[in-house]
C-alpha cells in the first residue's frame, strides 16, 4: 500500500549538537543557535523534495485512504502528547535552572511543533481526498432527494385536486338524485299530454290507454353515507400543512 507518511514526517532520531557557552550566570532564554541550526537543517532537509501529496492521494485506494486517515490521526495525537511531555521537560529544567535541558526541550518541541504541522497538512490534504470521493455520490443523492421531494409535492397538489373533482361530481350526481322527482313529475307530465294529443288525434277511433307502472324502486343511501362518512374522516386527518 501506498503511503503518505513518510513524505511528510521528520525522522525520530536527532542528533544533538552541544550547547555553545554563554556569557552570564543568569538563565538566558535564548535558543542555541548550534543546536537550531541542526534541527532545522533536518527539517528543510524533508522540504527540499516536497511531494504532490493531493496527486498521491488520488492514486490511493478508498480503504488505503482510510488508514493513511487513522494512522495520520494516531500520529497526532503522539505527536500532542510528545509535545505536552516537552513542556513538561521545560518547566522542570526552569525549576532546576538546567539551561542545557531547557535548550534541548525547545528545540525538541519546535522540531515537534514542524512535525505536528506537516502531519495536519497530510490530515487535511487525505480528508480532502476522501471527500472529493464522496462528495460526487453525495450531491447524486441530494439531488436524487429533491427531484423525490418535487414529485411528493405535484402528486399531493394533483391528488387533492382529484378528490376535490371528485368530490364535485358527487355533489352534482347527489343533486341530480334528490330533484329527480321534480325532474321526473315533468317529463311523465309531458309524455302524458303527447299520450292525450295521440289519442285525440285518433278519434273516433278509440285506442286504449297504455298501462304504465310510474313507480321507481326505492334508493336506498346507506352505503352512499357510508362512504362519505369515510371520506370526511380521512380528509380531516390530511396533514393541514401540506401545501396546496
Amino acid at each position: 500500500m501506498t503511503s503518505l507518511a513518510g513524505d511528510l514526517v521528520v525522522a525520530g532520531t536527532r542528533e544533538v549538537a552541544p550547547v555553545e557557552e554563554r556569557a552570564g550566570s543568569g538563565l538566558d532564554e535564548r535558543r542555541p543557535k548550534g543546536l537550531r541550526g541542526l534541527l532545522r537543517g533536518l527539517l528543510r532537509s524533508k522540504r527540499a523534495a516536497p511531494v504532490d501529496l493531493q496527486s498521491a492521494a488520488e492514486t490511493l485506494s478508498l480503504e488505503s485512504l482510510k488508514t493513511e486517515l487513522r494512522v495520520t490521526e494516531q500520529e497526532i495525537a503522539d505527536s500532542l502528547a510528545h509535545l505536552a511531555g516537552l513542556e513538561s521537560g521545560e518547566r522542570e529544567a526552569l525549576a532546576r535552572r538546567d539551561k542545557l535541558a531547557l535548550d534541548v526541550a525547545w528545540e525538541g518541541r519546535e522540531a515537534e511543533c514542524a512535525r505536528l504541522e506537516q502531519l495536519e497538512e497530510r490530515r487535511k490534504v487525505i480528508q480532502a481526498a476522501l471527500e472529493g470521493r464522496f462528495q460526487p455520490r453525495v450531491s447524486a443523492w441530494a439531488e436524487r432527494a429533491r427531484e423525490t421531494v418535487r414529485q411528493w409535492r405535484d402528486e399531493d397538489r394533483t391528488q387533492v385536486e382529484a378528490i376535490v373533482e371528485h368530490c364535485r361530481a358527487a355533489e352534482r350526481l347527489a343533486w341530480l338524485v334528490m330533484t329527480r322527482g321534480k325532474r321526473r313529475s315533468e317529463e311523465q307530465a309531458g309524455l302524458l299530454g303527447e299520450l292525450e294529443n295521440l289519442l285525440r288525434q285518433a278519434e273516433p277511433i278509440p285506442l286504449a290507454r297504455p298501462d304504465v307502472d310510474w313507480t321507481t324502486e326505492r334508493i336506498v343511501v346507506r352505503d352512499v353515507l357510508t362512504r362519505v362518512e369515510s371520506v370526511k374522516e380521512i380528509v380531516q386527518r390530511i396533514d393541514l400543512d401540506v401545501d396546496g
